[in-house]
């Protein structure tokens, strides 16, 4: 009987846990690369690019993540003890993010989409638009008054939009109530 002693197994296993590696290595720069590519470049895929941008604007609001419930259902709740800020400088960098995300938009060709993601592309065009167009107005309304504002929406929000299923919600729920302050003086900035 052979009990392969030689070396040659332990050879081989080097050469395949190498091939393996260089197989992993080669996984994580393409992935890396792709990863780059969509968060300081303009994505390959003008689908990816959508995501993009619903994740850019989603992410400054995290309000409109709790409303949303994604993340959630992922384990990832880390934004639901956090508010929206209503500052001046929130509104100026939300407007360049959609002037950015406009060109950005502008550069892949409509005329080689169809179907759904032709559709993707008309809507989100005229949304980025309308808030570039806007933009100019941003401070001529009135921020606080008696039919809107956020001393109308913050409660309505905290009552019918707020989850309350756990401990770990409730506290969530303490916790945005304590950074009130916080949010209203962003919104006296305005």
């Amino acid at each position: 009987s052979c009990t392969c002693n030689d070396g040659h197994g332990g050879l081989m296993m080097r050469a395949t846990l190498k091939w393996a590696g260089a197989i992993l290595g080669l996984a994580v720069a393409i992935v890396a690369a792709l990863a780059i590519n969509v968060i300081w470049f303009r994505p390959f895929d003008i689908r990816i690019f959508y995501d993009k941008v619903f994740i850019e604007f989603a992410l400054e609001y995290p309000e409109f993540l709790s409303s949303m419930r994604l993340l959630e259902q992922v384990g990832i709740e880390a934004h639901n003890d956090d508010l929206d800020d209503v500052s001046p400088a929130q509104t100026l960098r939300y407007n360049a993010v959609a002037a950015d995300a406009l060109e950005t938009l502008r550069e892949y060709d409509r005329t080689d989409l169809d179907g759904q993601v032709a559709l993707s592309f008309d809507i989100l065009e005229w949304y980025l638009q309308t808030e570039v167009d806007g933009a100019e107005f941003a401070f001529h309304g009135y921020p606080v008054n008696q039919q809107f504002g956020e001393q109308n929406g913050f409660p309505l929000f905290m009552t019918s939009t707020h989850y309350l299923g756990d401990r770990g919600d409730a506290q969530d729920h303490v916790t945005r109530l304590g950074k009130l302050d916080g949010k209203f003086a962003g919104l006296r900035e305005a």
